[in-house]
């Protein structure tokens, strides 16, 4: 993952937020204004969403974040936008809808047990939108951010990777 500043926004890359809980403050993310490829989900607080406030989240999965036990996401203001993200409730056709977010259940491998992997099947495989930065850059496991097949990011800080089989013929 990356955290940073560049003295105008700051910055979270393929991090995984989960299961903080704040009284009398913001969301998980207050205070960052760019989200990129981050997995926000399980978050609560008494008065505000997983994110809060002027933040542009891009291919990042936003969901089951809750206020007093109510699903709450997101509370965007200002300039705050929403691209190729998976949340709740869809964002399609409001102010702050940068194109690309879907519904659904994200099919995480075993939220459970804290495992947020993406599965086969779903919607956030190879449906995020590429950036120059993502060339030569990793997940937070480790993998490629761009697959070499597809070259389709996905959401979330993890890229799905296919169980592949490997064959010796002689």
């Amino acid at each position: 993952s990356y955290a940073g500043s560049d003295g105008l926004r700051n910055k979270l890359y393929n991090c995984l937020i989960v299961s903080n809980t704040a009284d009398n403050g913001a969301g998980a993310c207050q205070g960052y204004n760019t989200l990129v490829n981050c997995t926000v989900v399980g978050n609560s607080s008494s008065n505000a969403p997983g994110i809060y406030g002027d933040i542009a989240a891009t291919n990042c999965i936003i969901l089951s974040n809750t206020i007093n036990g109510v699903e709450s996401n997101y509370n965007l203001t200002g300039a705050g936008i929403l691209s190729y993200c998976l949340t709740s409730p869809d964002p399609t056709g409001q102010a702050y809808d940068g194109g690309g977010n879907q519904t659904g259940d994200p099919l995480f491998k075993s939220p459970d047990t804290g495992d947020y992997h993406l599965t086969a099947g779903s919607p956030g495989v190879n449906a995020g939108t590429n950036q120059a930065w993502m060339a030569g850059f990793v997940d937070l496991d480790g993998q490629p951010r761009v697959d070499n097949v597809v070259r389709r990011v996905d959401t979330g800080c993890y890229e799905w990777m296919p169980a592949i089989s490997i064959f010796n013929i002689r």
